[in-house]
């Protein structure tokens, strides 16, 4: 958690958008350095318990939506996609990386964090979606490291800014 949230650097979000909530767990750490968190999870059961998880934080809403054709409302100023672009195609990723582009302004923070292990072969690699992100046209990279966890597994944490 403290290397994601370390990959928004000094920059304090007024409005984040945090993609593939899942049951909150970074959810609530959002929540302290944005000063509003737009949550969304395709599952409700998920979104559910991310609410309970965040109860006590004045400053998030949820929304259960399906990434790959909707999001929530903008604009945002920074947005986390974490453990959650691996699920979707080179394709969807492409249309989230657009719509993204039309929710954030010019200079936003982009931050896709995931972790991945050589045995997903039927997911797209978080290099992949960074990759895809920046071939859109609508994203610049600023930086993309692969953390070695060994036996074959990593965590990547990739930095982009709306160009």
């Amino acid at each position: 958690a403290d290397r994601i949230l370390g990959a928004f650097g000094s920059h304090r979000p007024r409005r984040m958008l945090e993609l593939g909530c899942a049951e909150g767990f970074l959810t609530g750490k959002l929540t302290g350095i944005a000063g509003e968190v737009v949550a969304c999870d395709l599952s409700m059961h998920a979104i559910e318990r991310a609410q309970q998880r965040c109860r006590n934080a004045v400053n998030v809403q949820f929304e259960c939506v399906d990434v790959r054709r909707q999001l929530p409302c903008g604009p945002f100023d920074a947005c986390l996609a974490s453990d959650v672009l691996y699920y979707l195609s080179p394709r969807e990723i492409q249309g989230l990386a657009n719509r993204l582009s039309e929710r954030m302004p010019v200079d936003s923070i982009l931050v896709l964090a995931n972790e991945w292990n050589v045995a997903y072969t039927d997911l797209t690699s978080p290099t992949q979606s960074h990759h895809l992100f920046v071939e859109s046209g609508c994203w610049s990279s600023l930086s993309a490291d692969d953390l070695d966890l060994g036996a074959g597994k990593s965590h990547f944490l990739g930095v982009l800014r709306r160009s």
